[in-house]
C-alpha cells in the first residue's frame, strides 16, 4: 500500500512538472521566442569564432550557455549545434572531438529525460533502431581494439568512434525525436547551411584567397587537393557525403512540392549543391543518387 502511494506521489510531481514545462514551451512558441534563442546564439558563435579562437574563454561560455540550451530546450540546441557543426572546427579536445561536440551530452540527457518523462509514447522507426544497433556493433569493435591492440591503436579507434558515428547517431536521434511532431525546422536549417557551406567552398574555389586569407578563414581548412573542391571539411569526400542529404531533400522538393514557390526556391537550393558535389569529384555522389532514386 505504501509503495503504491510512493508511486502515485511520484507520477504526480512527474505530471505537475510536465505541465509547467507544457505551459513554459506553448508561450515560448506563441512568442517565438525558440527562434530568437536560436538565432541569438548563432549570431553570437559566428562573431566570437571570428574574433577569438575555440580555446578562448568567450568559446567555452558560448558551449556551456549552448548545452544549457539543449538540456532545457533540445529542440532548440540541435537547431543551434546543426546551425554551427557544417563548419570547420579543430579537434582541440581528441581526435575527431571539438569543443562543440560537448553539446550533444546535455542535447542526450535531454532528449531521454522528455522522453523518460512522456513514458516512452515515442516509438522510433526502424532506422533509429537500425542507427542505434550500428552505434552498439561498432562500440564492441572499440571493446575488442582496446583487448587486442596496444593503448595507442586503442585509444585511436575510441576516439575516432566518438567524433564520427556516437556524435552523428545522437544527433540523428535527437532529430528523429524532435520531429515527432511534424516540426522541420531543424531539417530545415540543415539544408539551409549545407547550401552556405556550399557556397562557402565554391567562392574559395573560384577565387583563391578570398575566404581562406580573409577574416573568415576559421570556417575552413584550406588545403589543396589537386582541382579537387573542399573547405567546410578537409576532404573532398567528406564534403560530397556532408550535402548528400540536404541535395536529396532539395531534389525531392523540386519533384513533389505541391505549392510551385516551394518547388523554385529548392531548385535554386540544389544548383550549388550539385555544382559542389561535381567539383569534389566524389563517388559518394553516385551512391546517395541511387539511394535517392531508389
Amino acid at each position: 500500500m505504501a509503495s503504491t502511494v510512493g508511486d502515485r506521489h511520484v507520477r504526480g510531481v512527474i505530471d505537475l512538472y510536465g505541465a509547467i514545462w507544457s505551459a513554459a514551451r506553448a508561450t515560448s512558441i506563441r512568442q517565438h521566442l525558440d527562434i530568437v534563442v536560436e538565432i541569438t546564439m548563432v549570431i553570437a558563435w559566428f562573431v566570437i569564432r571570428t574574433t577569438t579562437s575555440v580555446d578562448d574563454v568567450a568559446y567555452v561560455v558560448w558551449v556551456v550557455a549552448a548545452g544549457a540550451l539543449a538540456l532545457v530546450a533540445p529542440r532548440s540546441g540541435l537547431v543551434v549545434f546543426v546551425a554551427t557543426s557544417v563548419f570547420f572546427e579543430p579537434d582541440n579536445l581528441a581526435r575527431t572531438v571539438g569543443s562543440r561536440e560537448l553539446v550533444v551530452v546535455p542535447l542526450a540527457i535531454g532528449v531521454i529525460v522528455r522522453v523518460v518523462a512522456d513514458r516512452f509514447h515515442w516509438r522510433p522507426g526502424a532506422a533509429i533502431w537500425l542507427a542505434l544497433a550500428l552505434a552498439a556493433g561498432t562500440a564492441l569493435g572499440v571493446a575488442h581494439s582496446s583487448i587486442r591492440f596496444e593503448d595507442e591503436v586503442a585509444l585511436h579507434a575510441a576516439q575516432s568512434w566518438l567524433g564520427n558515428m556516437l556524435v552523428p547517431i545522437t544527433v540523428l536521434v535527437a532529430a528523429a525525436w524532435t520531429a515527432r511532431d511534424g516540426s522541420l525546422r531543424v531539417l530545415v536549417v540543415a539544408i539551409g547551411v549545407g547550401v552556405v557551406a556550399a557556397i562557402v567552398c565554391l567562392v574559395e574555389y573560384a577565387a583563391p584567397g578570398s575566404i581562406s586569407t580573409g577574416s573568415f578563414e576559421w570556417v575552413g581548412f584550406w588545403k589543396t587537393f589537386n582541382g579537387r573542391l573542399a573547405g567546410t571539411i578537409p576532404s573532398p569526400n567528406a564534403l560530397s557525403a556532408q550535402l548528400i542529404v540536404p541535395t536529396a531533400v532539395a531534389l525531392t522538393a523540386v519533384l513533389l512540392a505541391r505549392d510551385v514557390r516551394l518547388r523554385v526556391f529548392a531548385l535554386v537550393a540544389a544548383v550549388p549543391l550539385l555544382v559542389a558535389h561535381y567539383l569534389t569529384f566524389s563517388r559518394s555522389p553516385l551512391l546517395g543518387g541511387y539511394v535517392f532514386a531508389v
